[in-house]
């Protein structure tokens, strides 16, 4: 993958990263949507060593509908949203692709709280599709592994299905038990 970087509208915080993302997909939660100021937002997971920043970010934090705390960093000059943290996903950081240079470089294939949808906010209906966040433990998931994240892959079962949670290693960076892809 060629370098992801980007930044807020002033300026005054960058980031860039050369890592793979290990997700790209839209949130269509409530707080989502109250801080883009659209029908959904859509980001980029990375690890978080993987990301660099130049700048000072002010964050907001609050807690999510799955219990987890979610942390929203912004420029405190320009106001312009960067990053999304989940306690419910250490050791990751979501880049929003509106303040990426190039957002073209990312290619969402999911989204999430699809019960939260807005019927105007058009989502490519291919897309995996969960209605809420899915679950970050799973005491049924082969060998004891939590399950985690969608599964994006296009090996995840026939051509066009949707699959809700890909059962990933607890690092959220691992390949898919179920289906043997990257999640």
């Amino acid at each position: 993958m060629t370098k992801i970087s980007g930044g807020c509208q002033c300026g005054g915080v960058r980031y860039e990263t050369n890592a793979e993302p290990v997700f790209a997909a839209h949130c269509q939660c409530s707080d989502c949507k109250k801080s883009s100021g659209a029908g959904h937002a859509t980001a980029a997971g990375f690890p978080e060593a993987a990301v660099s920043f130049t700048g000072k970010a002010k964050a907001y934090s609050n807690k999510t509908d799955s219990g987890a705390t979610a942390t929203r960093e912004f420029c405190p000059e320009c106001g312009g949203r960067l990053t999304f943290r989940s306690s419910g996903m250490p050791g990751l950081v979501l880049l929003l692709a509106g303040s990426m240079d190039d957002p073209e470089k990312i290619k969402p294939t999911g989204a999430i709280y699809g019960k939260r949808h807005l019927a105007w906010d058009y989502l490519d209906p291919s897309l995996n599709i969960a209605e809420a966040m899915p679950p970050q433990g799973d005491a049924n998931s082969p060998a004891g592994r939590p399950a985690g994240l969608f599964c994006y892959s296009s090996r995840a079962g026939k051509p066009g299905a949707r699959r809700s949670v890909c059962r990933a290693s607890s690092s959220n960076l691992a390949i898919c038990v179920d289906c043997a892809a990257p999640p």
